[in-house]
């Protein structure tokens, strides 16, 4: 199940358009030809910070309107059964593509905006209303999770922080270490909980604002074996999830605030008290890292639980 755009270009030009997409960050171009030598481009956008995907399908052949005629065009598609971020992340991208072609759209979604203008308010209602009815319909299925249940705005604030952390790295400069806020499902645990990384030595601004735990990444601690050669399953780093209070109450730690959100900054180094906390075993398993869109605001899973 998915949203399907259709969008028509003032002036069809598929190499221009390849162009264009080509040229978005993010986007990487997929051509397909079938047995009559016709090419098919798929621009698929896949953002590794913010974990949302989506993809525009350019068809040079043309797409059926009204039964008549072949009109070329180039199709947006998005899936249902996801978090509202992903509808987010996508509009910008569909807003930019129609003013750059001039386009015109055909959205045949329950409560979109037809063959009429497009607007922000539209896509997003029409997105919302067909995500909606994914949800009420995989309900019927016995699936055990995911999707697992977070809060909403939570779900966006954390989406928020991954999306403009890149842009927040560079300015910071290259001493500093901005990281993404992972999704992390302990054992046990009913629902996912969000936390950022801080590896061992190395200064990093952690979004106290958003985030109830710290992942602390070290290199292993060699084993008796290990410092022989014979250790063949040593891992390339150990990590451990703390409760962000662990961390916010060490010496050496600064608090700041960036675009309204409360972070902490971790020391290089740091006092030996600080150090103390990347030492010791660290216990193996824990739980598991999850897919953006494996999680999803609870009041979408309740739509599923309902139906």
């Amino acid at each position: 199940m998915s949203y399907d755009l259709l969008m028509i270009p003032a002036q069809f030009d598929a190499a221009a358009i390849r162009d264009w997409l080509g040229y978005r960050p993010h986007v990487d171009l997929r051509e397909t030809e079938d047995s009559d030598g016709v090419t098919t481009t798929q621009a698929v956008y896949s953002n590794e910070d913010t974990g949302v995907y989506f993809a525009f399908s350019i068809s040079e052949r043309g797409i059926p309107e009204d039964g008549i005629e072949s009109t070329p065009a180039v199709v947006f598609n998005l899936n249902y059964v996801r978090p509202h971020i992903f509808a987010l992340e996508a509009e910008p991208e569909v807003a930019a593509f129609l003013q750059a072609f001039g386009c015109r759209i055909d959205d045949p979604q329950i409560d979109g905006m037809g063959e009429g203008a497009y607007s922000r308010e539209g896509f997003l209602r029409g997105w919302t209303k067909g995500n909606h009815i994914g949800f009420q319909s995989i309900g019927e299925d016995t699936r055990p999770p995911p999707p697992w249940s977070a809060d909403p705005a939570l779900i966006e604030a954390v989406w928020k922080w991954n999306y403009g952390r890149a842009v927040l790295n560079k300015e910071r400069g290259a001493d500093i270490f901005v990281p993404r806020i992972s999704w992390f499902m302990p054992e046990g645990a009913a629902m996912p909980i969000p936390a950022a990384s801080w590896t061992e030595r190395v200064l990093t601004m952690l979004p106290a604002g958003i985030i109830s735990h710290v992942a602390l990444v070290r290199r292993p601690r060699k084993s008796l074996k290990g410092f022989f050669g014979l250790d063949s399953e040593q891992p390339k780093f150990e990590l451990r999830i703390v409760d962000l209070q662990q961390v916010a109450n060490l010496p050496g730690i600064r608090r700041a605030e960036v675009d309204g959100v409360a972070v902490l900054v971790t020391p290089p180094a740091g006092p030996l008290e600080t150090q103390k906390i990347f030492q010791g075993d660290w216990p193996k398993g824990g739980g598991q890292i999850l897919a953006a869109d494996q999680v999803c605001g609870a009041d979408l899973v309740a739509l599923m639980k309902k139906a």
